[in-house]
């Protein structure tokens, strides 16, 4: 069984319903003396009275600065690190014809290379050191790791810190509980679209809204709807930083922390046009576009659908979708520094990603990636094409990365940029 690469990441992760915690964010109060130490391939099921008092304190905390209440209270468990590295490799053990098409697209945009062994393993053992807590709308509970379940109750950063990550995950549980179709979506759910980058954007967008909220309560003071809003999510998106691994490729922590950062900002733009009513009303949204997200301002004018490009000779279509103007910035920040490929994204207008393959070849066949985007205006596409065009001097020059960190010699692709009348298309031609 082939393993999978970003999609089965990212669906299993993140898009099948995990809403996961930075590497310390969620911790609990020390365990009373005599209570027996958690097994470590097993959950334990959290019934400690500090722990009850604190997260149902934060919980009115959640509610007082969300302006919604919780239907029921949260369930917690603590797993252990070996426990939740489990948990991850057994997630992605279960392959769907969707985290395989996007392993294929995460490809074809040279973003990962299709071969690793031990990928599934790699990406387990990260995931049991990073992923401290998350919350599966699955089961309504929020699960701990006993690695930073110690310091809920400390005083000082850490204690702070821990705090903050537990209001982060409580909102998640919240808007599970008020939103729950756009929380728990269908695990065979292909990630790389634009309507799921929308979703997690919102959805880790809002919750670090009330934390970074909560934490300037702590301080006697207030951010939301100050005229330091804005900048303070701006200095919090700049300095990010969701994942610690180091050993991992560029593109692999870009997708995981650009729905925190872009997210906080299109949700605190939202904030100021309209408060909590207009953060509601996205999340309800099912088919709010990135464009409308993350440009409040403009809305859907100027949207458009996009026709997918017919499949080339020789070939047979295994895809096509609309990735949206998030999946653009990650491309081109590839090429560019991360500022500016926001900018140079922020042209997309729409697209259509369509995804082939060599008939008759095998498994690793030949691959034909055709990328229509449309701009907003020529000057848009101009510099798009031009931001584009060294993509291939980028493969050539560093490689394909792999999960396991490093690259792994030249990528046998090409690369053509085309602008045209619409827009911009980009075609990649990888295999052959």
């Amino acid at each position: 069984m082939r393993v999978g690469l970003l999609g089965s990441i990212c669906a299993s992760l993140l898009a099948s319903g995990c809403v996961t915690g930075r590497a310390s964010d969620l911790t609990l109060p020390q365990r009373p003396a005599g209570q027996a130490p958690t097994a470590p391939d097993g959950p334990v099921i959290v019934d400690n009275a500090m722990l009850g008092v604190s997260v149902r304190a934060l919980s009115r905390e959640v509610e007082a600065i969300r302006a919604l209440r919780f239907q029921r209270e949260v369930s917690f468990r603590v797993l252990s690190v070996a426990a939740i590295a489990a948990h991850f490799r057994d997630e992605r053990g279960v392959e769907s014809e969707a985290p395989k098409g996007d392993d294929l697209l995460a490809v074809g945009l040279g973003h990962l290379r299709d071969e690793d062994g031990n990928d599934r393993d790699e990406f387990a053992r990260m995931m049991g050191n990073e992923a401290q807590g998350f919350y599966d709308p699955r089961d309504g509970i929020l699960t701990l790791s006993e690695v930073e379940a110690r310091s809920l109750s400390r005083a000082g950063p850490a204690g702070i810190e821990a705090r903050a990550t537990v209001v982060h995950e409580l909102v998640h549980a919240l808007q599970d509980q008020h939103f729950h179709g756009r929380v728990a979506v269908d695990d065979t759910a292909p990630a790389m679209t634009d309507r799921a980058s929308v979703r997690l954007a919102l959805l880790e967008g809002d919750a670090t809204l009330v934390t970074l909220e909560w934490q300037a309560r702590q301080r006697g003071a207030r951010m939301l709807g100050t005229l330091d809003q804005r900048p303070r999510i701006a200095r919090w998106a700049e300095r990010a930083q969701v994942l610690t691994e180091a050993n991992v490729p560029k593109y692999f922590i870009d997708a995981i922390e650009l729905p925190y950062e872009a997210g906080a900002t299109a949700v605190g733009a939202l904030y100021e046009r309209g408060g909590w009513t207009a953060v509601n009303a996205a999340l309800a949204r099912d088919e709010l576009r990135t464009g409308a997200m993350l440009h409040p301002e403009r809305g859907d004018e100027g949207l458009v659908v996009v026709e997918p490009a017919p499949s080339r000779s020789g070939t047979e279509r295994v895809l096509q979708r609309e990735l949206g103007e998030l999946e653009l910035r990650l491309l081109l920040a590839a090429i560019v520094r991360k500022e500016r490929a926001g900018e140079l994204a922020s042209t997309w207008r729409g697209d259509s990603v369509a995804l082939d393959r060599a008939m008759g070849v095998g498994a690793r066949a030949p691959l034909v990636l055709q990328w229509r985007i449309a701009c907003g205006d020529v000057q848009g596409a101009d510099a798009l094409v031009l931001a584009l065009v060294p993509l291939v001097e980028r493969w050539r020059r560093d490689g394909c990365p792999r999960m396991r960190g490093g690259s792994a010699g030249a990528c046998p692709a090409s690369v053509t940029v085309e602008q045209g009348p619409a827009g911009v298309t980009v075609l990649v031609r990888r295999g052959d």
